[in-house]
């Protein structure tokens, strides 16, 4: 399945002039989490629990928030047990209990009809206005969306996610310049709004386009990049 995309010409035709990826002949991999603590995060599906492949050699002390077993288990219909693995593996732990707190009923519910939504309409701006009445910001609704897309069968042009660090706080001034020099305007990426992550998505897709790579690869390589250079990793 592939996804229905309204461009944001404006931010289309900077992407098209300036890109963090150019000269790059293949995409990185995607970051695949770290080993959790399971207690940390068991107390939040309350009597529910973890599939079994989701533990580390069947050790439920042991959790692997995986993008292979985060996609599995949202394939399997569990939406609060993969929603919680999504927050793991994006290290969101600070951010869980004000991410959870709307209660696993209303979080189930929410994906179930954002899934729906997406296998109806072939793209994921209903989803993000459901998404977005559990009060969840924009870089939680585009981590789990991410995956939940790619668990339904987009895998060519899945929404991808907007971290903070890398892509607002460095990417997104890079993309600044190269819009001053161009002497033009765009949606900014920096609110919770459909309208400026779908501006974000614009670059993405442009720049995917442009390297005939899946928007998840385009993701990848410039979050590695500039999660590095902002962490002061070689």
């Amino acid at each position: 399945m592939r996804l229905t995309w309204d461009i944001d010409h404006s931010t289309e035709k900077v992407a098209q002039t300036w890109s963090p990826i150019r000269r790059r002949r293949k995409p990185d991999a995607q970051y695949n989490g770290q080993i959790r603590y399971s207690q940390v995060w068991q107390r939040w599906l309350g009597r529910g629990s973890f599939p079994s492949y989701a533990y580390v050699d069947a050790d439920p002390a042991r959790l692997n928030p995986s993008v292979q077993n985060i996609i599995r288990t949202y394939s399997d219909g569990d939406y609060l047990a993969g929603t919680v693995l999504v927050l793991a593996w994006g290290g969101l732990s600070r951010q869980k209990q004000r991410l959870l707190a709307p209660g696993q009923a209303a979080i189930r519910r929410s994906f179930e009809r954002a899934a729906t939504s997406i296998c109806e309409c072939r793209t994921i701006e209903p989803a993000w206005a459901i998404l977005g009445k559990l009060g969840w910001s924009n870089v939680a609704r585009s981590k789990c969306l991410h995956f939940l897309s790619r668990a339904l069968g987009v895998t060519t042009n899945p929404p991808v996610p907007i971290d903070n660090a890398a892509m607002i706080n460095n990417l997104y001034p890079r993309f600044v310049e190269a819009r001053r020099q161009l002497a033009t305007s765009t949606t900014t990426w920096r609110h919770w709004t459909w309208d400026s992550y779908a501006a974000y998505m614009s670059a993405i897709l442009t720049w995917a386009a442009e390297k005939g790579w899946t928007t998840t690869q385009v993701e990848n390589t410039i979050f590695r990049e500039y999660w590095e250079s902002t962490h002061g990793c070689e």
